[in-house]
């Protein structure tokens, strides 16, 4: 894949920025903000495997570092170095893959997203409740992307058709059962 390619990233940003973004509006018809800090008692709706729950994240990763401004700032410094990221992976890729080019996306339009409800709302909104958490689509968008674009890297560096060793090497003189010899 040529590396003009990673252009293909942009849609991808913009499906995830429009999809978390959607659910955050359908949620926010459906649910109150959520005020306290244990989300068990908080109103939510079920939706099949998922709980929902209207949280604001004023801080960052899941309420630590609370100042809105620094969560704002952070955020925008999140968002420039996933850009930084991309052109890193121009230069850094021997071969452009598509999960480099879905990874990079998933960044950006996560993190755009996030970044958008920090200058509209003053805050992320997360609404899927996990045991002990709550986090939205942009998060996920991020997460994922962070694993296909960091491996797409990693495996640019060891090469095409090469295998990381599972075991030690053994020289020439190694026994083949387990490594063990008989003297």
């Amino acid at each position: 894949m040529r590396r003009l390619q990673l252009l293909h990233a942009i849609p991808v940003a913009i499906a995830c920025l429009a999809a978390d973004q959607l659910a955050k509006l359908l949620v926010a018809a459906s649910l109150p903000i959520c005020q306290k800090l244990l989300y068990a008692t908080c109103p939510h709706h079920r939706l099949g495997p998922l709980t929902l729950v209207r949280v604001q994240n004023l801080g960052t990763a899941y309420t630590f570092l609370r100042s809105p401004a620094i969560a704002f700032a952070l955020g925008l410094v999140g968002c420039l170095l996933v850009f930084v990221y991309a052109f890193a992976c121009i230069a850094w890729l021997r071969r452009v893959t598509w999960a480099a080019v879905l990874g990079i996306g998933l960044q950006a339009g996560g993190a755009s997203s996030n970044l958008l409800d920090r200058i509209v709302a003053n805050g992320a909104y997360d609404y899927i409740k996990f045991p002990g958490i709550a986090f939205n689509v942009a998060d996920l968008c991020l997460l994922v992307g962070m694993v296909l674009a960091t491996g797409s890297i990693a495996m640019s560096l060891v090469g095409p058709g090469a295998r990381l060793p599972l075991r030690p090497h053994r020289g020439p003189g190694a026994a083949s059962s387990g490594g063990l010899s008989s003297a």
